[in-house]
């Protein structure tokens, strides 16, 4: 495994007597995979060992699952791409401006059928569209840690245009800002750990940063940044972290919760090489897919 910008294990912090044991918790994170198939068959089996050897694992995507890869060429209208999400065993997932491109009731048609764990806190669905899977945050109980998940969605920019694809009009995007803020608050008294999955350039992460303190990490996407070290925002305790685009690279976060707070975040950026193994039962979907095209 070739890895970059590891700051080396982070030893737990010694705690008081009176102070609960610290619980460690494992954040892998991707973004912008663009239908690159064979790079998720590498991502999944990597997570899948962790998660069989760690149950405080959560793996996570920021958006943008369709057009450009290898996958694209296939025409399935996102279908193999998302069948191949279903199978990886994600925790929450949110859409990319991307995921507009087969329209909303395909987008809807796709979670649903595949099992998407989806997460969009400010996205309205047209009435009688909703997917059963859509939700505003995801909880999860990790050895005495209650983690959330927050996810958002965000719009094509003003004007784009994609001629190729059946783009409508039909989702209302409400305020990342107000939206977020509103479940947050709600989460604050449930949640120890709080975390926002959001497809919007870094700039736009470190300016909602600072108007959302309850929010501790923010998973971000769409502009296929990495970045190699533990970034907090300025003006907020928030982590932001950027993974890489393509499958080329994904991310993992340790942090360690100590009863109060996160310390102790630990960063690193997985390359995807020939030489991580692959997960048997996503790349027997991508066969599937690919024997179908020829």
């Amino acid at each position: 495994v070739a890895l970059l910008g590891w700051p080396g294990g982070a030893a737990l912090a010694q705690m008081d007597d009176d102070v609960g044991s610290p619980v460690s918790v494992t954040f892998f994170h991707t973004a912008d995979l663009h239908e690159n198939g064979a790079d998720l068959t590498r991502i999944a089996a990597f997570v899948a060992s962790r998660k069989d050897e760690d149950p405080n694992v959560l793996f996570v995507d920021s958006g943008d699952w369709f057009n450009k890869g290898d996958l694209t060429a296939l025409e399935t209208r996102g279908e193999a791409m998302a069948a191949m999400l279903g199978a990886s065993d994600y925790d929450a997932v949110i859409p990319g401006n991307t995921e507009h491109t087969f329209g909303t009731e395909r987008l809807a048609e796709l979670i649903d059928r595949f099992g998407l764990p989806f997460v969009a806190a400010n996205l309205a669905w047209p009435e009688g569209m909703e997917p059963e899977h859509a939700e505003s945050y995801r909880l999860f109980e990790l050895d005495g840690v209650t983690v959330a998940v927050i996810g958002t969605a965000t719009p094509d920019p003003p004007g784009r245009t994609w001629p190729w694809t059946e783009r409508d009009e039909l989702l209302e995007f409400q305020p990342i800002e107000g939206s977020v803020r509103d479940v947050v608050a709600t989460l604050e008294e449930r949640a120890d750990i709080i975390v926002l999955l959001t497809h919007q350039d870094m700039n736009d992460d470190t300016k909602l940063a600072p108007a959302l303190p309850g929010v501790d990490i923010i998973f971000g996407g769409h502009d296929h940044a990495r970045l190699h070290d533990v970034f907090f925002a300025r003006g907020s305790d928030t982590i932001i972290q950027r993974s890489g685009a393509y499958g080329d690279t994904f991310g993992e976060l340790t942090v360690v919760w100590d009863d109060e707070q996160i310390v102790d975040p630990a960063w690193r950026i997985v390359v995807v090489t020939d030489e991580l193994p692959v997960s048997d039962a996503v790349e027997e979907i991508r066969q599937e897919y690919l024997s179908q095209a020829q």
